[in-house]
């Protein structure tokens, strides 16, 4: 989901996982189709949604699961696109995305899974990235970049699945994260 014509209404991006057709619905309807595309490699896959570069429109950040490369489709369209930094190690992962240095575009947060290490590709772009705090616990995930404290950047929100302990790092930095309430983490999941 996003807004990818810049309406300020969310239009929905829907993906056939048999068959890699693509499609956006305007405003959400399937009357408002705009835009269709068929993707026959089923290894790319869609990691995140973000204006990348400010236009007032969400692009589409995809990963393709074995090579390693990543795409951004500009206003999620697939008409203009453009390819950044190839990540061949499958333990990186993207964990969402929202402008977390206050510069009006979407960066990508990444974490690697085996390390705990993580970055943040200001703008999608490999070349402006910034190292995050290293996390070494596998239990601590990265579930949600959001704005939580009304302050218009980005934070992270963290959940310890072992533990059910949360933090937010606001503005994506570890010298100024927050404690949250835990809740139980057999009864409740973050969505």
């Amino acid at each position: 989901m996003g807004d990818f014509d810049g309406n300020d209404r969310s239009d929905l991006f829907w993906r056939n996982k048999g068959t890699g057709q693509t499609i956006i619905w305007k405003n959400g309807e399937y009357a408002g189709l705009v835009w269709e595309m068929t993707v026959t490699d089923l290894n790319w896959q869609v990691v995140t949604v973000g204006d990348f570069n400010g236009d007032g429109k969400d692009d589409v950040f995809w990963k393709h699961a074995v090579s390693g490369r990543n795409i951004i489709w500009w206003a999620g369209t697939g008409a203009q696109l453009q390819e950044v930094t190839r990540v061949v190690n499958t333990q990186w992962r993207v964990f969402g995305s929202g402008d977390v240095n206050g510069d009006g575009k979407d960066d990508v947060v990444w974490r690697n899974i085996g390390t705990g290490d993580g970055i943040i590709w200001h703008s999608g772009n490999y070349f402006t990235q910034v190292s995050m705090t290293n996390v070494a616990s596998p239990d601590w995930r990265i579930k949600f970049v959001g704005d939580f404290n009304g302050d218009g950047i980005g934070d992270i929100f963290w959940r310890n699945e072992g533990t059910g302990a949360n933090i937010v790092w606001p503005n994506g930095q570890y010298s100024q994260l927050k404690y949250l309430s835990s809740l139980d983490t057999n009864a409740y999941f973050v969505h």
